[in-house]
This record gives C-alpha cells, sequence and structure tokens, in this order.
C-alpha cells in the first residue's frame, strides 16, 4: 500500500505543477493557441499528468477481492502519460530556441 500511496502523491504533485505551468503559459485559467509551441508543451503535460493520476487511482487495491481496482486503466494511463510527457519533451528544444 505504501508504494501506491506515494504514486498518488506524486501524481497529485505532476498535476498541481503541470497546472501552475499551464496558467504561466497561458495567463488565465484557459486559453488556446495551437500554434505557440510552448501551449503544445503544457497542455501536453497536464494531460500526461491527468493521465498519470488516473492510474495512481485505478492502482489500489480492493479489500474484498486482493486485486488491482483497474488494471486496465493503470497500464493505459501510465503508457499515454508517459507518451504525453514524452512529445512534450520533444517539443521542449523548440521552444527554447524561439525565445533565445
Amino acid at each position: 500500500m505504501g508504494a501506491r500511496l506515494l504514486w498518488l502523491f506524486g501524481s497529485i504533485a505532476f498535476l498541481i505543477a503541470s497546472h501552475l505551468a499551464w496558467q504561466f503559459v497561458c495567463q488565465r485559467l484557459w486559453r488556446v493557441h495551437p500554434e505557440d509551441a510552448d501551449w503544445w508543451v503544457s497542455a501536453l503535460n497536464y494531460v500526461g499528468s491527468i493521465f498519470f493520476m488516473l492510474s495512481a487511482i485505478a492502482a489500489f487495491t480492493l479489500e474484498t477481492t486482493g486485486e488491482v481496482l483497474n488494471l486496465t486503466i493503470v497500464n493505459s494511463g501510465t503508457f499515454l502519460g508517459a507518451v504525453c510527457f514524452f512529445v512534450g519533451a520533444y517539443l521542449l528544444p523548440t521552444t527554447h530556441a524561439r525565445s533565445t
């Protein structure tokens, strides 16, 4: 249970950090600028954090059966979150090249 609880708290921290980055890039709660690479990096990190959070929640074990709440969500949430972070990291040098 300890590792899953740590996973949940880590996911919450990622979600908060992603939200703060989103607000910094957007300068308000919601803004869509698909031509802005910073916007894409921030959006992908936010979506990745949401996938990780879903994965962490689904990883809790049911006391009645001893099985994971939903293994499909655990695996797909982790994978999709990682893909979002990977694509965001791939786009990051693009945003840095424009700012210098």
